[in-house]
């Protein structure tokens, strides 16, 4: 509520004015800003009237406080081991707006903006993130959000050179890490034999077409 005391010759009269437009209606002593708004943000003065003149009040401001707000939500990522992984958040409110993001619950030392980047994504960069948001008038914070690390396949184990009998049986068997489900292609002279969620081939009966 905005109210000022004039004196002088009666009747007085009064228009109010913000950033230099004149309120339809506002023409009392006081003025009330009712469940303001940003949009209410801005300058405000009166013009005071009568038979013997006029005097305009000095102009005041109107900051509206906006508790922090998120308007784009953190989002779960999937990023490939040795890329750059970037996981942000979008808030509205009064500014400034101050951001702290946290790893499997715990703070990020220095992840205090709100674009949270890795350099070079490795394993142990996966889990749950999320980040909390505050201002002069309140406090936020995003969902929880999952990044997932894709590695690539690596053999821990490989095949080796064998000789066997004919009518032996080969078995031909690997060991590889990496992101679930592997695939196994198996391949006889660079032509797929093949293929699915074994890392083991036997053969039976073998025979020099073998």
């Amino acid at each position: 509520e905005f109210a000022v005391i004039a004196g002088g010759s009666k009747p007085l009269t009064y228009q109010w004015y913000k950033d230099g437009v004149f309120i339809e209606g506002a023409i009392d002593a006081s003025y009330v800003v009712g469940s303001a708004t940003d949009e209410d943000q801005g300058s405000y003065s009166v013009l005071v009237v009568n038979r013997g003149g006029n005097i305009e009040s000095d102009a005041v401001s109107l900051m509206v406080l906006t508790p922090v707000s998120v308007t784009k939500d953190l989002e779960s990522v999937t990023v490939s081991e040795g890329d750059v992984a970037r996981l942000s958040v979008e808030a509205g409110g009064t500014r400034p707006i101050s951001y702290q993001w946290y790893y499997g619950g715990t703070r990020i030392q220095g992840a205090t903006e709100s674009v949270y980047k890795i350099g070079t994504v490795d394993e142990t960069h996966r889990g749950v993130y999320q980040v909390k948001m505050f201002n002069e008038v309140g406090r936020a914070s995003s969902v929880e959000a999952n990044l997932s690390v894709s590695v690539a396949p690596r053999l821990l184990r490989s095949i080796e050179d064998q000789e066997l009998l004919a009518g032996g049986a080969l078995t031909l068997q690997v060991s590889a890490s990496g992101t679930e489900p592997l695939t196994y292609n198996w391949y006889k002279g660079g032509n797929l034999y093949s293929s699915g969620a074994d890392a083991e081939l036997n053969i039976a009966g073998l025979t020099e077409k073998d």
